[in-house]
């Protein structure tokens, strides 16, 4: 049997429509470092600057910064391997960023912290523990209007085995 048209189920939403209009443009600069230092200790590194603003826009002035472009965002992870061990140690953060183009409101800069230890126990079993935002900070992903802020993940801990046939 066939639904008609009139009989299709409907989800209410809400009464209003979302279109595209207008330009925002962001511009920056990106930078990548991966190097070793010595035969057991790697460095890799990340920057970014973005500077994202409204071009035209109906509902926006001309120059306003867009919402969820930081305009820092970094990160530094060093990692030390001696034997069959790795352990590594890293941070990102980034500074302040509006949580929505139409808000006024700032999400709170951060920075985190992250951990990791891995060894091999035989040729073909390895183990990894991984411990990412550390000291439990409270971080924001994005934001919508000026009083919603989407959190980040807490710390969180999360192990691996990897047996390899």
């Amino acid at each position: 049997m066939m639904l008609s048209a009139s009989r299709r189920l409907c989800i209410p939403t809400l009464n209003f429509e979302v279109a595209q209009s207008g330009q925002h443009r962001t511009t920056g600069v990106e930078l990548d470092v991966n190097g070793r230092i010595s035969d057991h200790v790697s460095l890799i590194g990340h920057y970014t600057t973005m500077n994202g603003r409204v071009i035209t826009d109906p509902a926006f002035q001309p120059g306003r910064r867009i919402g969820g472009a930081p305009e820092h965002t970094g990160s530094l992870w060093l990692s030390v391997t001696k034997d069959h061990w790795t352990v590594a140690a890293g941070a990102f953060g980034r500074t302040q960023m509006k949580g929505f183009t139409s808000s006024d409101a700032f999400l709170p800069g951060y920075v985190t912290a992250d951990g990791m230890a891995a060894g091999r126990w035989s040729p073909r079993l390895r183990l990894q523990l991984n411990v990412t935002n550390v000291f439990d900070r409270r971080t924001y992903i994005t934001g919508a209007g000026s009083s919603i802020a989407y959190p980040g993940t807490p710390r969180s801990v999360k192990g691996a085995v990897t047996l390899t046939f």
